[in-house]
């Protein structure tokens, strides 16, 4: 359902109902719903747009093996977005990524 308000599938797009599930997922510790928070906020959708919530959420989310959460975390390090920039540190989350099976991040490993 999170994900069926988010983008409007079959109902009226409503991102705070949307934002709702995505919190009770991630609380419950689904990396999908903690992912769908880092970029919800990244992106200031249904929430004002938070560059240190997302990059929280992204990391809980990588925590739990998501990819996306890895890879969003290590573009935060990597550009220095609400955090000073450490090249070690997004090299860690693209490598992470990468092992998730994220290819995208696989290019970014140094």
């Amino acid at each position: 359902m999170k994900v069926l308000y988010n983008l409007g599938l079959g109902v009226t797009q409503d991102y705070a109902r949307s934002l709702s599930y995505n919190e009770k997922s991630c609380n419950l510790e689904d990396k999908n719903g903690c992912a769908n928070l880092g970029y919800m906020y990244s992106e200031g959708l249904g929430v004002t747009k938070d560059n240190a919530k997302a990059l929280a959420y992204s990391e809980i989310a990588c925590n739990l093996g998501s990819s996306l959460g890895c890879s969003n975390a290590g573009f935060c390090y990597l550009n220095g977005i609400s955090v000073e920039k450490d090249l070690k540190r997004a090299n860690e989350y693209f490598s992470k990524a990468c092992a998730l099976g994220d290819t995208e991040s696989c290019t970014e490993v140094k």
